[in-house]
């Protein structure tokens, strides 16, 4: 199936097409989702702890539900990234199948390659999500920090 003509310069998640490649690739996905939303429950969960070992301080309390927010918003554009994650490797693992079953028809090869080419610009977009909540989780971290230490 490796003459189909397929243009290497297309946009593609993996040279060929196969399912196997694109389960592999949920798989890093799904790890890289885990670390990060692992990060941000224990920051949240270290926000919580602190809150609750100074009930009585204002200023201790603003500082750590502002920054336990900001955990929250980046743990929920995590999610948000996982699932665009999940949609694009299950289109890469589609195209996979219709190019396999496409044998010499032309169409659906084509068909097969742009559905793959779908899959990838879903899957540049879901990283954008996931640098967001990077970004969340560093500023959440050192305003809990800055906050703490400046109290």
């Amino acid at each position: 199936m490796d003459d189909d003509n397929t243009d290497l310069s297309e946009p593609l998640m993996r040279p060929h097409y196969r399912e196997q490649e694109a389960d592999d690739a949920q798989k890093r996905f799904t790890k890289i989702v885990t670390y990060v939303s692992t990060a941000h429950l224990l920051g949240l969960a270290g926000c919580i702890g602190v809150w609750r070992q100074y009930p009585d301080v204002e200023a201790i309390q603003n500082v750590l539900i502002t920054s336990a927010m900001i955990f929250a918003i980046g743990l929920a554009t995590v999610f948000g990234a996982h699932i665009i994650f999940r949609t694009s490797t299950a289109m890469s693992r589609e195209a996979a199948r219709m190019r396999h079953e496409a044998g010499d028809d032309e169409m659906r090869l084509s068909m097969a390659r742009e559905k793959q080419a779908d899959a990838v610009v879903r899957a540049k977009s879901g990283f954008k999500p996931l640098n967001f909540s990077g970004v969340c989780f560093v500023v959440s971290t050192l305003l809990g920090v800055t906050g703490l230490f400046s109290i």
